[in-house]
Protein backbone atom coordinates (compact mmCIF):
# COMPACT_ATOMS: atom_id res chain seq x y z
CA UNK A 1 0.00 0.00 0.00
CA UNK A 2 1.30 3.46 -0.93
CA UNK A 3 0.32 6.21 1.52
CA UNK A 4 0.90 9.94 1.13
CA UNK A 5 0.45 12.11 4.24
CA UNK A 6 -0.18 15.80 3.65
CA UNK A 7 0.18 18.43 6.36
CA UNK A 8 0.34 22.17 5.60
CA UNK A 9 3.38 22.74 7.82
CA UNK A 10 5.47 20.69 10.24
CA UNK A 11 6.24 22.45 13.51
CA UNK A 12 8.60 21.32 16.21
CA UNK A 13 6.72 20.76 19.46
CA UNK A 14 3.33 20.91 17.74
CA UNK A 15 1.03 18.06 18.84
CA UNK A 16 -0.33 17.26 15.36
CA UNK A 17 3.13 17.43 13.77
CA UNK A 18 4.70 15.21 16.44
CA UNK A 19 1.85 12.70 16.20
CA UNK A 20 2.24 12.52 12.43
CA UNK A 21 6.02 12.05 12.61
CA UNK A 22 5.59 9.12 15.01
CA UNK A 23 2.82 7.60 12.89
CA UNK A 24 4.83 7.81 9.67
CA UNK A 25 7.88 6.27 11.32
CA UNK A 26 5.78 3.36 12.67
CA UNK A 27 4.19 2.82 9.25
CA UNK A 28 7.46 2.45 7.36
CA UNK A 29 7.70 -1.29 8.05
CA UNK A 30 4.09 -1.84 6.96
CA UNK A 31 3.68 0.24 3.82
CA UNK A 32 5.38 2.57 1.36
CA UNK A 33 4.74 5.89 3.08
CA UNK A 34 5.72 9.48 2.35
CA UNK A 35 4.99 12.84 3.92
CA UNK A 36 4.64 16.17 2.14
CA UNK A 37 4.00 19.75 3.24
CA UNK A 38 2.49 22.74 1.46
CA UNK A 39 5.98 24.18 0.93
CA UNK A 40 6.91 21.25 -1.33
CA UNK A 41 5.81 20.44 -4.90
CA UNK A 42 2.72 18.57 -3.71
CA UNK A 43 1.15 17.86 -7.09
CA UNK A 44 4.30 16.42 -8.66
CA UNK A 45 4.95 14.30 -5.58
CA UNK A 46 1.39 12.98 -5.66
CA UNK A 47 1.43 12.10 -9.36
CA UNK A 48 4.91 10.58 -9.24
CA UNK A 49 4.14 8.50 -6.14
CA UNK A 50 0.62 7.40 -7.23
CA UNK A 51 -0.61 6.73 -3.68
CA UNK A 52 -3.46 4.34 -2.88
CA UNK A 53 -4.46 6.69 -0.05
CA UNK A 54 -3.85 10.37 0.56
CA UNK A 55 -4.24 11.29 4.22
CA UNK A 56 -4.71 15.02 4.80
CA UNK A 57 -4.02 16.35 8.30
CA UNK A 58 -5.56 19.82 8.29
CA UNK A 59 -8.56 21.98 9.05
CA UNK A 60 -9.37 25.62 8.26
CA UNK A 61 -6.55 25.66 5.73
CA UNK A 62 -7.39 26.82 2.21
CA UNK A 63 -4.32 25.22 0.59
CA UNK A 64 -5.27 21.87 2.11
CA UNK A 65 -8.85 22.24 0.87
CA UNK A 66 -7.62 23.05 -2.63
CA UNK A 67 -5.29 20.05 -2.55
CA UNK A 68 -8.17 17.76 -1.53
CA UNK A 69 -10.31 19.11 -4.37
CA UNK A 70 -7.62 18.55 -7.00
CA UNK A 71 -6.65 15.10 -5.64
CA UNK A 72 -10.25 13.85 -5.62
CA UNK A 73 -10.99 15.24 -9.08
CA UNK A 74 -7.82 13.55 -10.35
CA UNK A 75 -9.15 10.22 -9.06
CA UNK A 76 -7.21 9.68 -5.84
CA UNK A 77 -8.77 8.40 -2.62
CA UNK A 78 -8.50 11.03 0.12
CA UNK A 79 -9.15 10.72 3.85
CA UNK A 80 -9.00 13.64 6.28
CA UNK A 81 -8.11 14.08 9.94
CA UNK A 82 -9.37 17.48 11.15
CA UNK A 83 -7.45 17.03 14.44
CA UNK A 84 -10.14 18.56 16.71
CA UNK A 85 -10.52 21.58 14.43
CA UNK A 86 -14.25 20.94 14.08
CA UNK A 87 -14.99 20.55 17.78
CA UNK A 88 -18.06 22.56 18.96
CA UNK A 89 -16.03 24.90 21.20
CA UNK A 90 -13.58 25.65 18.40
CA UNK A 91 -16.42 26.27 15.93
CA UNK A 92 -18.42 28.58 18.24
CA UNK A 93 -15.87 30.44 20.31
CA UNK A 94 -12.63 30.64 18.31
CA UNK A 95 -12.93 33.09 15.39
CA UNK A 96 -16.60 32.18 15.04
CA UNK A 97 -17.49 34.57 12.19
CA UNK A 98 -14.33 33.77 10.24
CA UNK A 99 -14.91 30.04 10.57
CA UNK A 100 -18.53 30.43 9.54
CA UNK A 101 -17.36 32.09 6.33
CA UNK A 102 -14.63 29.49 5.79
CA UNK A 103 -17.18 26.71 6.33
CA UNK A 104 -19.29 28.01 3.49
CA UNK A 105 -16.31 28.81 1.27
CA UNK A 106 -14.35 25.56 1.48
CA UNK A 107 -14.23 23.67 4.78
CA UNK A 108 -17.56 21.86 4.47
CA UNK A 109 -16.79 20.81 0.89
CA UNK A 110 -13.33 19.62 1.92
CA UNK A 111 -14.87 17.25 4.46
CA UNK A 112 -17.60 16.12 2.07
CA UNK A 113 -15.08 15.36 -0.68
CA UNK A 114 -13.11 13.05 1.61
CA UNK A 115 -13.87 9.34 1.37
CA UNK A 116 -13.87 9.14 5.17
CA UNK A 117 -12.60 10.87 8.29
CA UNK A 118 -10.15 9.55 10.88
CA UNK A 119 -10.22 10.93 14.43
CA UNK A 120 -8.55 10.02 17.70
CA UNK A 121 -11.43 9.95 20.20
CA UNK A 122 -15.04 8.78 20.36
CA UNK A 123 -15.96 12.26 21.58
CA UNK A 124 -14.61 13.85 18.40
CA UNK A 125 -16.42 11.25 16.29
CA UNK A 126 -19.72 11.97 18.09
CA UNK A 127 -19.37 15.71 17.52
CA UNK A 128 -18.57 15.22 13.82
CA UNK A 129 -21.55 12.91 13.37
CA UNK A 130 -23.79 15.60 14.86
CA UNK A 131 -22.23 18.20 12.56
CA UNK A 132 -23.50 16.05 9.68
CA UNK A 133 -20.87 16.83 7.09
CA UNK A 134 -19.65 13.22 6.92
CA UNK A 135 -21.01 9.93 8.22
CA UNK A 136 -18.03 7.69 7.47
CA UNK A 137 -15.83 8.33 10.49
CA UNK A 138 -13.42 5.95 12.24
CA UNK A 139 -11.52 6.28 15.51
CA UNK A 140 -7.85 5.32 15.96
CA UNK A 141 -6.30 6.40 19.24
CA UNK A 142 -3.09 8.43 19.15
CA UNK A 143 0.00 7.00 20.84
CA UNK A 144 0.82 10.52 22.07
CA UNK A 145 -2.56 11.06 23.71
CA UNK A 146 -3.21 7.51 24.94
CA UNK A 147 -0.47 5.80 26.93
CA UNK A 148 -2.07 2.39 26.32
CA UNK A 149 -1.67 2.76 22.54
CA UNK A 150 1.74 2.08 21.00
CA UNK A 151 2.89 3.70 17.74
CA UNK A 152 2.78 0.25 16.11
CA UNK A 153 -0.85 -0.26 17.20
CA UNK A 154 -1.80 3.17 15.90
CA UNK A 155 -0.09 2.47 12.57
CA UNK A 156 -1.70 -0.99 12.22
CA UNK A 157 -5.20 0.31 12.99
CA UNK A 158 -4.73 3.27 10.65
CA UNK A 159 -3.73 0.98 7.79
CA UNK A 160 -6.80 -1.18 8.52
CA UNK A 161 -8.86 1.99 8.21
CA UNK A 162 -7.23 2.75 4.86
CA UNK A 163 -8.01 -0.77 3.66
CA UNK A 164 -11.65 -0.36 4.70
CA UNK A 165 -11.86 2.81 2.62
CA UNK A 166 -10.18 1.12 -0.37
CA UNK A 167 -12.45 -1.93 -0.16
CA UNK A 168 -15.51 0.33 0.03
CA UNK A 169 -14.36 2.21 -3.07
CA UNK A 170 -13.20 -0.95 -4.86
CA UNK A 171 -14.94 0.02 -8.10
CA UNK A 172 -12.70 3.07 -8.47
CA UNK A 173 -9.80 0.64 -8.77
CA UNK A 174 -11.41 -1.75 -11.24
CA UNK A 175 -9.58 -1.86 -14.55
CA UNK A 176 -11.19 -2.21 -17.97
CA UNK A 177 -10.05 -5.84 -17.92
CA UNK A 178 -12.01 -6.45 -14.70
CA UNK A 179 -15.12 -4.66 -15.97
CA UNK A 180 -14.97 -6.70 -19.17
CA UNK A 181 -14.60 -9.82 -17.02
CA UNK A 182 -17.85 -8.91 -15.24
CA UNK A 183 -19.58 -8.59 -18.62
CA UNK A 184 -18.21 -11.96 -19.73
CA UNK A 185 -19.30 -13.66 -16.51
CA UNK A 186 -22.79 -12.19 -16.82
CA UNK A 187 -23.02 -13.38 -20.41
CA UNK A 188 -21.90 -16.92 -19.52
CA UNK A 189 -24.02 -17.10 -16.36
CA UNK A 190 -27.25 -16.08 -18.09
CA UNK A 191 -26.87 -17.73 -21.52
CA UNK A 192 -27.62 -21.28 -22.59
CA UNK A 193 -25.12 -21.47 -25.46
CA UNK A 194 -21.61 -22.89 -25.17
CA UNK A 195 -18.78 -20.72 -23.90
CA UNK A 196 -16.99 -20.96 -27.25
CA UNK A 197 -19.96 -19.39 -29.04
CA UNK A 198 -20.33 -16.58 -26.51
CA UNK A 199 -16.76 -15.45 -25.83
CA UNK A 200 -13.68 -14.98 -27.95
CA UNK A 201 -10.43 -16.76 -27.07
CA UNK A 202 -9.08 -13.43 -25.87
CA UNK A 203 -12.03 -12.93 -23.50
CA UNK A 204 -11.64 -16.47 -22.18
CA UNK A 205 -7.91 -15.89 -21.70
CA UNK A 206 -8.53 -12.66 -19.78
CA UNK A 207 -10.79 -14.53 -17.34
CA UNK A 208 -8.12 -17.18 -16.84
CA UNK A 209 -5.46 -14.50 -16.21
CA UNK A 210 -7.25 -12.61 -13.42
CA UNK A 211 -5.23 -12.17 -10.21
CA UNK A 212 -6.61 -12.71 -6.65
CA UNK A 213 -6.91 -8.95 -5.99
CA UNK A 214 -8.85 -8.57 -9.22
CA UNK A 215 -11.18 -11.42 -8.29
CA UNK A 216 -11.74 -9.74 -4.93
CA UNK A 217 -13.04 -6.58 -6.61
CA UNK A 218 -15.16 -8.57 -9.08
CA UNK A 219 -16.78 -10.59 -6.30
CA UNK A 220 -17.43 -7.48 -4.21
CA UNK A 221 -19.18 -5.99 -7.22
CA UNK A 222 -21.14 -9.21 -7.69
CA UNK A 223 -22.32 -8.97 -4.07
CA UNK A 224 -23.36 -5.32 -4.37
CA UNK A 225 -25.18 -5.84 -7.67
CA UNK A 226 -26.81 -9.11 -6.53
CA UNK A 227 -25.25 -11.12 -9.36
CA UNK A 228 -23.16 -13.46 -7.18
CA UNK A 229 -25.29 -16.48 -8.13
CA UNK A 230 -24.89 -15.69 -11.84
CA UNK A 231 -21.16 -15.12 -11.37
CA UNK A 232 -20.69 -18.44 -9.54
CA UNK A 233 -22.57 -20.25 -12.30
CA UNK A 234 -20.28 -18.70 -14.90
CA UNK A 235 -17.18 -19.64 -12.87
CA UNK A 236 -18.34 -23.25 -12.75
CA UNK A 237 -19.15 -23.35 -16.46
CA UNK A 238 -15.72 -21.90 -17.29
CA UNK A 239 -13.96 -24.10 -14.70
CA UNK A 240 -12.06 -21.02 -13.54
CA UNK A 241 -9.49 -21.23 -10.76
CA UNK A 242 -10.90 -18.55 -8.43
CA UNK A 243 -9.33 -17.91 -4.98
CA UNK A 244 -11.48 -18.59 -1.94
CA UNK A 245 -12.45 -15.06 -0.87
CA UNK A 246 -14.96 -14.51 1.92
CA UNK A 247 -16.29 -11.16 0.74
CA UNK A 248 -18.83 -10.99 3.57
CA UNK A 249 -16.00 -10.79 6.11
CA UNK A 250 -14.37 -7.80 4.38
CA UNK A 251 -14.83 -4.66 6.47
CA UNK A 252 -16.55 -1.98 4.37
CA UNK A 253 -18.76 1.05 4.83
CA UNK A 254 -22.40 0.66 3.90
CA UNK A 255 -23.17 1.53 0.29
CA UNK A 256 -24.68 5.01 -0.06
CA UNK A 257 -27.34 3.77 -2.49
CA UNK A 258 -27.79 0.03 -1.83
CA UNK A 259 -29.35 -1.85 -4.73
CA UNK A 260 -32.63 -3.73 -4.43
CA UNK A 261 -31.98 -7.43 -3.89
CA UNK A 262 -33.89 -10.15 -5.69
CA UNK A 263 -35.79 -10.22 -8.94
CA UNK A 264 -37.69 -7.29 -10.40
CA UNK A 265 -40.96 -6.71 -8.57
CA UNK A 266 -43.55 -6.38 -11.33
CA UNK A 267 -46.63 -6.51 -9.10
CA UNK A 268 -47.33 -2.79 -9.55
CA UNK A 269 -46.34 -2.51 -13.21
CA UNK A 270 -48.03 -5.65 -14.57
CA UNK A 271 -51.50 -4.11 -14.41
CA UNK A 272 -50.37 -1.23 -16.59
CA UNK A 273 -48.79 -3.62 -19.08
CA UNK A 274 -51.89 -5.82 -19.17
CA UNK A 275 -54.05 -2.86 -20.25
CA UNK A 276 -52.15 -2.43 -23.53
CA UNK A 277 -51.55 -6.10 -24.42
CA UNK A 278 -53.76 -9.01 -25.43
CA UNK A 279 -53.96 -12.47 -23.90
CA UNK A 280 -51.86 -13.81 -26.76
CA UNK A 281 -49.08 -11.32 -25.95
CA UNK A 282 -48.07 -12.78 -22.59
CA UNK A 283 -44.36 -12.56 -23.30
CA UNK A 284 -44.60 -8.92 -24.39
CA UNK A 285 -46.70 -8.14 -21.31
CA UNK A 286 -44.10 -9.75 -19.04
CA UNK A 287 -41.17 -7.91 -20.63
CA UNK A 288 -43.01 -4.56 -20.55
CA UNK A 289 -43.90 -5.07 -16.89
CA UNK A 290 -40.21 -5.75 -16.22
CA UNK A 291 -39.19 -2.62 -18.12
CA UNK A 292 -41.68 -0.48 -16.20
CA UNK A 293 -40.40 -1.91 -12.92
CA UNK A 294 -36.77 -1.36 -14.02
CA UNK A 295 -37.53 2.26 -14.89
CA UNK A 296 -38.97 2.80 -11.41
CA UNK A 297 -35.92 1.17 -9.79
CA UNK A 298 -33.66 3.42 -11.86
CA UNK A 299 -35.49 6.52 -10.67
CA UNK A 300 -35.01 5.32 -7.09
CA UNK A 301 -31.29 4.62 -7.76
CA UNK A 302 -31.77 0.94 -6.87
CA UNK A 303 -31.60 -0.68 -10.32
CA UNK A 304 -29.06 -3.50 -10.22
CA UNK A 305 -27.16 -5.55 -12.77
CA UNK A 306 -29.27 -8.52 -11.69
CA UNK A 307 -32.32 -6.68 -13.04
CA UNK A 308 -30.47 -6.03 -16.31
CA UNK A 309 -29.58 -9.73 -16.52
CA UNK A 310 -33.24 -10.66 -16.06
CA UNK A 311 -34.22 -8.39 -18.94
CA UNK A 312 -31.44 -9.87 -21.06
CA UNK A 313 -32.74 -13.40 -20.53
CA UNK A 314 -36.35 -12.42 -21.25
CA UNK A 315 -35.52 -10.49 -24.43
CA UNK A 316 -33.20 -13.19 -25.73
CA UNK A 317 -35.24 -16.29 -25.00
CA UNK A 318 -38.90 -15.23 -25.11
CA UNK A 319 -40.73 -15.68 -28.40
CA UNK A 320 -42.66 -12.51 -29.28
CA UNK A 321 -43.62 -10.20 -32.14
CA UNK A 322 -40.91 -7.53 -32.28
CA UNK A 323 -42.96 -5.00 -34.25
CA UNK A 324 -45.83 -5.28 -31.82
CA UNK A 325 -43.37 -4.99 -28.91
CA UNK A 326 -42.02 -1.70 -30.34
CA UNK A 327 -45.55 -0.31 -30.69
CA UNK A 328 -46.50 -1.28 -27.13
CA UNK A 329 -43.43 0.22 -25.42
CA UNK A 330 -44.14 3.45 -27.32
CA UNK A 331 -47.76 3.35 -26.12
CA UNK A 332 -46.52 2.85 -22.54
CA UNK A 333 -44.23 5.89 -22.83
CA UNK A 334 -41.04 3.89 -22.25
CA UNK A 335 -39.63 3.78 -25.78
CA UNK A 336 -36.46 5.73 -24.95
CA UNK A 337 -35.87 3.87 -21.69
CA UNK A 338 -36.34 0.55 -23.51
CA UNK A 339 -33.93 1.58 -26.27
CA UNK A 340 -31.37 2.60 -23.65
CA UNK A 341 -31.73 -0.69 -21.80
CA UNK A 342 -31.25 -2.52 -25.09
CA UNK A 343 -28.01 -0.59 -25.57
CA UNK A 344 -26.89 -1.70 -22.10
CA UNK A 345 -27.67 -5.39 -22.66
CA UNK A 346 -26.07 -5.21 -26.10
CA UNK A 347 -22.84 -3.64 -24.82
CA UNK A 348 -22.53 -5.20 -21.38
CA UNK A 349 -24.08 -8.66 -21.85
CA UNK A 350 -23.14 -9.07 -25.50
CA UNK A 351 -26.72 -9.44 -26.75
CA UNK A 352 -26.40 -9.88 -30.51
CA UNK A 353 -28.07 -7.55 -32.99
CA UNK A 354 -30.36 -10.34 -34.15
CA UNK A 355 -31.95 -10.51 -30.71
CA UNK A 356 -32.70 -6.80 -30.40
CA UNK A 357 -36.44 -6.20 -30.88
CA UNK A 358 -35.90 -2.51 -31.75
CA UNK A 359 -32.93 -0.20 -32.39
CA UNK A 360 -30.88 0.59 -29.24
CA UNK A 361 -30.14 4.15 -28.19
CA UNK A 362 -26.76 5.40 -27.03
CA UNK A 363 -27.19 8.96 -25.75
CA UNK A 364 -26.48 10.89 -22.56
CA UNK A 365 -29.41 9.18 -20.89
CA UNK A 366 -27.81 5.82 -21.67
CA UNK A 367 -24.51 6.98 -20.20
CA UNK A 368 -26.26 8.10 -17.02
CA UNK A 369 -28.04 4.76 -16.85
CA UNK A 370 -24.78 2.87 -17.33
CA UNK A 371 -23.03 4.98 -14.66
CA UNK A 372 -25.56 3.76 -12.08
CA UNK A 373 -24.85 0.15 -12.98
CA UNK A 374 -21.14 0.19 -13.77
CA UNK A 375 -20.55 3.05 -11.33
Amino acid sequence: MRILHYIPILKTGDLVSDDLRILVEAMKDMADVRMVTAKEDVMNTMNAFQPNIIHVHACWNHKAATFVKVAVETGYTVVVSPHWGLEPYSMRHEQHIEKLLKSNLYQRRMIQRAAALLVTTESERTHLMKLGWKKRINVVRSSILDQLTTPEQQATETICFYQKVIDTRYFKLMTDMEKNAVRSLLCIGTSQESVQLLLSKEQQGDLQALLPEQWKRILLYADDEDIREITEKAIQRMKLNVPDIDTLSIDRYQTIHPKTKGTLDTSASREKAVRVTTREEKEICTICAMLLAAQQQYKQKTLSMRHVAELYEAIKYYDFDEEQFARIVKRLGIRKFTARMLQIVSDDLYLGEGFLPMPPLNDRGTQRLRSKLLH
